[in-house]
């Protein structure tokens, strides 16, 4: 049996790095392509001819390849941990910090915020 062919279009280079380290460690082959939004579409429907059973994506631009492509699209979905990590992250900037992004993801941010009392 041939092994899975895998398309996953990160965001962003760490999210790109990590989808790498994950595809090293599994019976699956795993090619990982950076863009966000109109990159990461043009890049879906350039590499969706090349025989991948599946992409993989996360957030506006997960929204964006499932509407154009044929094959299935997987959402990494955004996370209160993700979220958490990042307030965290934002406690060492003294400057007043804000999120701009797609309704899932601010969402999340306004929960946990409220949580965290930010």
């Amino acid at each position: 049996m041939k092994p899975k062919k895998i398309l996953v279009i990160a965001p962003y280079e760490g999210l790109a790095e990590m989808a790498q380290a994950c595809g090293d460690r599994r019976d699956v082959v795993v090619d990982v392509v950076t863009g966000n939004l109109s990159d990461g579409v043009a890049a879906a429907k350039q590499l969706e001819k090349e025989g991948y059973d599946a992409i993989v994506s996360r957030g506006g631009t997960y929204e964006q390849i499932a509407g154009c492509v044929e094959i299935p699209v997987v959402d990494i979905e955004f996370s209160a941990y993700d979220m958490i990590r990042i307030l965290r992250m934002a406690d060492n900037i003294s400057m007043r910090e804000v999120i701009v992004g797609f309704p899932g993801i601010v969402k999340c941010v306004k929960i946990v915020s409220e949580l965290l009392d930010k």
